[in-house]
């Protein structure tokens, strides 16, 4: 069906043309002899109108994928029993180097249990401390000073006794850190120290309050039955 009013041409099926969308029906019933038909008050008249679009097709799904065949595994060779393998030389494994072992001679038994219980006990060892050479006390920046004293390889509490005995001379309030190494020519000189060493810090912080703090280590403070003593006591 064409358009009487601007010629587009139409499916017979439509009551309105697609372009200008004018009542086709008004002209066709023109041409019949009828009586144009005319749109009542709740019959809406559409403007534009989109002519019928073709259908659209979905596309096929596509093959499943094929499966490649699984590997087949190759067997083992089977192994000669009678050949013995023998390390080569390039293939032996290198000797660990450990540091030489520090060996402490028997000593006498101490005067209280050890390790001491309370700060009074370890104190009182002072009094047993043995006598001692000064290595070197030049040591330290700021208000921290380290000492270094050689005495005879000792027992463990010969050792803190006479790390107590030699921080007795050295505890000033001009160093808030003391730390008194303990070494002896009978011993390598491959540690930091050899017969204990002991760090006293004055007026440390702990939580609230202000403490004096004793930390001291026997031998190397690396063996297995080396001793690690701290105590604490208000400042």
């Amino acid at each position: 069906m064409r358009c009487p009013y601007c010629g587009e041409r139409n499916p017979d099926t439509m009551h309105y043309c697609v372009r200008c969308g004018r009542d086709l029906r008004i002209g066709t019933q023109a041409r019949q002899g009828q009586r144009p038909f005319q749109p009542t008050q709740g019959t809406p008249v559409p403007t534009n109108m989109r002519p019928p679009q073709p259908p659209r097709y979905v596309n096929a799904p596509p093959p499943p994928p094929q499966q490649r065949p699984a590997p087949q595994k190759q067997p083992a060779p089977a192994r000669n029993s009678s050949r013995r393998r023998v390390p080569s030389a390039n293939n032996a494994m290198p000797e660990a180097i450990l540091p030489p072992a520090v060996a402490v001679r028997e000593g006498p038994e101490p005067p209280i249990p050890f390790p001491p219980q309370t700060l009074v006990e370890m104190k009182s060892l002072e009094k047993e401390g043995l006598d001692y050479t000064v290595v070197h006390d030049d040591l330290g920046y700021g208000r921290k000073k380290v000492v270094k004293i050689s005495f005879t390889l000792s027992v463990p509490w010969l050792q803190v006794a006479t790390l107590l005995k030699a921080l007795s001379a050295y505890r000033s309030p001009e160093f808030d850190t003391i730390v008194i190494q303990g070494t002896s020519s009978q011993a390598p000189d491959v540690y930091d120290f050899t017969n204990g060493q002991l760090q006293y810090d004055h007026h440390t912080r702990l939580g609230s309050q202000l403490v004096d703090r004793y930390l001291i280590d026997s031998g190397t403070g690396l063996e297995s039955d080396a001793v690690r003593i701290v105590f604490t006591e208000r400042s």
